[in-house]
């Protein structure tokens, strides 16, 4: 095992990408993991992680600022709360129908122009 530290890859010196691991080992680990029937797939992983050669799939547990998350955890708890009565969400997009009828009066002029029915002569 030759990387040693934090932003290093487990088995080289190359920059982590993912699970301790560079790009090109990962791809590795990927492709051997993806080929293994599913009853050794979690021996595969806990074999390489007791032995340092991948981190664990929840290394590091989640992110203490991740907004996204605790967004989507409080909505989920408020529409538990309040048994689906939310107040409306305004459509940050047009109104569909709007668009709708939009696109059909577009359609509409575009069938209306006068097409050239006529053919060109061979040269």
């Amino acid at each position: 095992m030759t990387g040693n530290n934090s932003e290093t890859c487990l088995i080289c010196n190359r920059k982590r990408a993912k699970r301790g691991l560079c790009a090109k080992h990962y791809e590795r680990f990927r492709r051997a993991h993806q080929n293994l029937p599913v009853e050794i797939k979690l021996e595969f992983e806990n074999q390489l992680v007791e032995t340092g050669k991948l981190l664990p799939a929840n290394y590091g547990g989640k992110l203490q600022d991740d907004e996204f998350a605790a967004l989507a955890q409080k909505l989920v708890a408020e529409s538990q709360e309040g048994g689906g009565n939310r107040r409306p969400v305004k459509p940050i997009l047009p109104d569909q129908a709007q668009i709708a009828a939009d696109i059909a009066e577009i359609e509409k002029q575009i069938s209306k122009r006068p097409r050239n029915t006529t053919k060109r002569k061979a040269e």
